[in-house]
């Protein structure tokens, strides 16, 4: 399996979408969000599609909780973006999906996950 890393801004949804496909590290979890941060602010986007269907994630959930815990308040992430992830299929993958979830929710910020990307898109055009 290949492994790709993409953040695109759409304008027709007015969201960032982050497409994460085969292994992915630590590193590159943060390297991306940090730019989806960053597109977020140039298109004042509050809603980001993660699309992760096809990754493993090479991460603890230590690691992945720096995300909500620090690193989305050091990076300036608005606090009223929604995060949708469309649910991994490998089975650790989706364990620390459903973590990161829970952990992200419980510090504030707003994080579903969904079994498809239209349901995620739904849900991240609700007010």
């Amino acid at each position: 399996m290949n492994t790709s890393r993409k953040v695109t801004y759409q304008p027709e949804l007015n969201l960032v979408e982050i497409k994460l496909v085969g292994i992915n590290t630590a590193q590159d979890v943060y390297d991306v969000t940090y730019e989806a941060i960053k597109l977020s602010e140039k298109y004042n986007s509050l809603g980001w599609l993660v699309n992760s269907g096809e990754l493993i994630v090479r991460a603890s959930r230590a690691e992945l909780f720096e995300l909500p815990n620090k690193l989305y308040s050091l990076w300036n992430l608005n606090p009223t973006t929604k995060i949708a992830i469309i649910e991994p299929k490998e089975t650790h993958t989706k364990a620390k999906a459903h973590f990161y979830i829970l952990a992200t929710n419980n510090l504030g910020w707003q994080a579903e996950i969904f079994s498809s990307g239209r349901k995620a898109i739904l849900w991240l055009q609700e007010t």
